[in-house]
């Protein structure tokens, strides 16, 4: 029997946006701590969502389900779990929506957004989005658009300024992009702010995608807005919440958009064609964290504003490190610049040598700053400024070694 001939694999399948698309920022930080780990570094454990052991309402609803003969769910979502979505928008959010048309479940934030920058764009259109922020380049590039940062001030706390965003719309502009509270920043928009954001979409007839999954870590008696709420804006909004932060239910993979009926239509298709529907057990849980005992919820901003005090003020008495208090979220953004590294030098040596997980801000918009997380065990913030501080004088005692060589 002749042998066949040796294939040679000479082409590059890799499409080019596929190639030119960066790995999700955190994920590598991820990765790189479980390497210092292998290699004997004492890497704190920092969380940006609560690790919480979920309440026995939750978890027996999550027992109940995984016991059932069900086949798929429907594609839109469990009908119970989208009806608990809407009661849940009009009694906390001030939005009427109907869950048979106007909501979808999805497999958490980020498979939202994605449908959403899918739904929205076309190759080259641009994206206006508030920075420093979330890993939105990815959603808007693979879509074929094209992210437009707009840097928002520091020395005022990194405010949403409609003012800033209109002078960067142009005729290719189609949507803005919009987080609150603000991830990696704290900052949580106003009424106001919201307001002139949505005075600017509609003078220039802009698509608002707004990213709220941080809706109930706030802090300091905040109250959450969403811009979809506002007068003529639910026809131009597409409104993202998540479980995975503000219900504590990272591990689930449960989120939902938002939007009018058509715009709902066109996201139904995106997501049949990229996972047919999502899973049963998880949208049970979110089910029953919508519709039970909401103690347990209310208990995630709380602790997570202790802990907030706790590092800003720890951090705030180290040299060479500044930062604006969060507003709310789970992250501590300081600015680093002084120091003379950039962010992803500097985050290298933090985690490194002194087992901090820090983000490099330019992964964020900013490279001035690291992005740290502050959800831990009780105990683990003081190692984590003792630590911050150790680093930050260290690399000022390298710097001038190398200054007096």
């Amino acid at each position: 029997m002749a042998s066949l001939p040796e294939v040679r694999m000479e082409r590059d399948f890799a499409s080019e946006k596929t190639k030119r698309l960066p790995r999700v920022g955190s994920r590598r930080t991820a990765d790189l701590a479980a390497e210092s780990r292998k290699k004997g570094v004492d890497v704190l454990k920092l969380a940006a969502a609560p690790a919480l052991y979920l309440p026995p309402h939750l978890t027996d609803a999550v027992s109940k389900a995984a016991r059932e003969k069900v086949s798929y769910a429907p594609s839109r979502g469990l009908p119970e779990l989208r009806q608990a979505i809407s009661q849940k928008l009009r009694a906390e959010n001030g939005i009427e929506a109907d869950p048979e048309t106007e909501i979808l479940v999805t497999n958490g934030g980020n498979h939202a957004l994605t449908i959403a920058a899918m739904f929205a764009l076309d190759p080259g259109d641009e994206v206006l989005v508030p920075s420093p922020c979330y890993f939105f380049n990815g959603f808007i590039e693979l879509a074929g658009g094209v992210p437009v940062y707009v840097p928002m001030p520091e020395e005022e706390g990194f405010p949403l300024r409609a003012d800033l965003l209109a002078k960067k719309v142009t005729g290719r502009t189609k949507a803005i992009i919009l987080n609150t509270p603000v991830n990696p920043t704290g900052y949580v928009a106003t009424e106001r702010d919201l307001e002139e954001v949505a005075k600017l979409a509609e003078e220039r007839d802009l698509l608002v995608i707004s990213d709220e999954s941080y809706e109930k870590m706030l802090y300091d008696g905040r109250r959450h807005v969403c811009i979809g709420s506002l007068p003529s804006m639910k026809e131009r909004t597409i409104t993202i919440h998540s479980f995975t932060k503000s219900y504590g239910m990272p591990g689930w993979r449960v989120g939902y958009t938002v939007a009018p009926p058509d715009a709902t239509d066109h996201l139904l298709k995106l997501l049949e064609w990229m996972v047919l529907c999502c899973g049963y057990v998880g949208q049970r849980a979110a089910q029953a964290a919508l519709t039970g005992p909401q103690d347990w919820v209310n208990a995630i901003s709380k602790t997570f504003e202790a802990k907030r005090d706790e590092v800003f003020s720890g951090f705030s008495k180290i040299p060479g490190v500044s930062l604006v208090k969060p507003q709310g979220g789970p992250f501590v953004f300081p600015n680093i610049s002084s120091l003379g590294l950039d962010s992803e030098q500097f985050a290298r040596i933090a985690m490194t040598r002194y087992g901090i997980p820090a983000d490099p801000g330019h992964y964020l918009g900013s490279d001035a700053h690291v992005r740290i997380p502050f959800g831990c065990e009780d105990g683990v913030l003081p190692e984590l400024i003792s630590r911050m501080k150790q680093c930050s004088e260290g690399i000022v005692r390298e710097t001038e070694v190398r200054a007096h060589r």
